[in-house]
């Protein structure tokens, strides 16, 4: 199941979906690859045709690389354009969360962002986690989980 459009199918029929920093950094970067996916999906969000989830620690990984570069004005624009974009919650880290968070990473060895993100969307009623880690997958019997990567060439 590669290209846009089966991508695209996967994500009729649900309202509310996570989606963790690679798929935002792939949409804000217009990555060859995986930015045409970002960009279906943020147009989808954006029009109000699905409710995008992600936790707080995504604004954290999305934040780092400006930061890195010393890039205070690319900082300053993703602080604002991601808390703003219509139809997408960013939902802080509290303790049920990170309670779930550590029962997932324990389960499925997956790293704190990834447990984090999980936990995030199963708390929050995502019906679908979008990601760019294949190591999400592990989740599959608790949560519908796309990798970006399956739809690419």
């Amino acid at each position: 199941m590669k290209g846009l459009a089966a991508f695209q199918r996967s994500l009729a029929g649900h309202r509310r979906v996570a989606v963790d920093a690679g798929v935002f950094a792939a949409y804000l970067s217009a990555e060859p690859r995986r930015g045409p996916l970002g960009l279906a999906l943020f147009e989808e969000v954006e029009r109000g045709r699905l409710h995008a989830i992600t936790s707080v620690l995504t604004m954290m990984s999305l934040l780092e690389g400006p930061h890195r570069r010393r890039d205070l004005e690319a900082a300053t624009e993703l602080a604002f354009l991601v808390p703003t974009f219509p139809n997408l919650e960013l939902v802080p880290l509290t303790l049920p969360i990170a309670e779930r968070a550590a029962h997932y990473r324990a389960a499925h060895t997956l790293s704190d962002a990834a447990a984090i993100l999980a936990a995030t969307a199963r708390g929050a009623g995502a019906e679908l986690l979008l990601a760019t880690d294949p190591a999400l997958r592990a989740l599959a019997g608790e949560l519908e989980v796309l990798v970006l990567d399956d739809f690419v060439a």
